[in-house]
This record gives C-alpha cells, structure tokens and sequence, in this order.
C-alpha cells in the first residue's frame, strides 16, 4: 500500500470513528455478546428471534452489525452457504458483562453515553472561550453518568 493510500485509509478511519463505538454499544446493550457466548456460535436470524423485536428487518439489521463487528475482529465468522454463524474473538469476550477485571462492557456504556457524547461537541467553544466541555454541554452534574462511571473500572477511585 502507497504513503497515500495508508494516509487515505486513516483520514477514512478518523472521519468514521465513531460507528464502531456506537455499534458496540447498541450490541452490549441488546445483549448480544452475552447471547453469542451462551449460544458459542449463532446466526442474525437466532439473535433476531431471541430480542423482543416487532421489527421484521431486524434479522437483517443484525447481520450488518455483526458483519462490522467481525470486520473489527470484534466477532469472527464462519458457516458456509447463505448462513453466516458469528462467534466471540478474545476481544468480544471482554465486552461481555461479568465482573472480571477487563471487562470493557460498562466502558462502552460510558464513553458513547449521549451526556458524555454530547460534550465532545463543545470542544471548540471550551479552547476559545473557556470552560470544560462537559460543562459547557451541561451545567450541571448529570447522576445517571456519574453511576456509569462509578460502575466503570477504569474510572472508579473508590475503594
């Protein structure tokens, strides 16, 4: 691969950033990590059928997620045919919830939080006018964020 081509492939990942994040996010949310190591391998169709979903796209939608998780070595993927069966890698492992050191689950919750999420929009307000740029996007403390990161082993300081 060219200087460009790697330059053009990292500008494409920084203006992307954020997809990947939040697809982990809605997956540790729907509970797809913990229903991929329960089931060893699993299909979008079996996922679809285990969440309380009245969306009949929602097969489909799973299939898309679980492809972009495997494309981050999040999942890998095997099956042959029209069924892809889709399995935790090491690193999916770490975002199952448990309460193991490493567990990354309430990390995710965290860090793509709308409050917190939010915050990262002010940024350019905060070095030219001053202030945090949580504070900025919230004048107050929001508890539910404090609880996550109460929660959150990277950043829990009690003992």
């Amino acid at each position: 691969m060219s200087i460009e081509q790697e330059a053009h492939s990292a500008a494409v990942q920084y203006a992307t950033g954020v997809v990947a994040p939040m697809v982990v996010k809605a997956a540790v949310e729907l509970d797809l990590f913990q229903r991929i190591k329960k089931a060893g391998d699993i299909s979008a169709e079996e996922l679809a059928a285990q969440l309380p979903t009245s969306n009949p796209g929602a097969a489909a939608m799973l299939e898309r997620i679980l492809r972009l998780l495997t494309a981050h070595s999040i999942l890998s993927c095997g099956g042959g045919g029209d069924e892809r069966r889709y399995a935790l890698t090491a690193v999916g492992k770490l975002l199952t919830k448990n309460d193991e050191v490493g567990s990354c689950c309430a990390t995710s919750l965290m860090t793509q939080d709308k409050v917190l999420v939010e915050s990262w929009f002010h940024i350019k307000e905060a070095i030219l006018e001053g202030g945090t740029p949580f504070e900025r996007a919230h004048a107050s403390k929001d508890p539910r964020l404090s609880n996550l990161l109460n929660l959150n082993p990277l950043f829990n300081t009690r003992k």
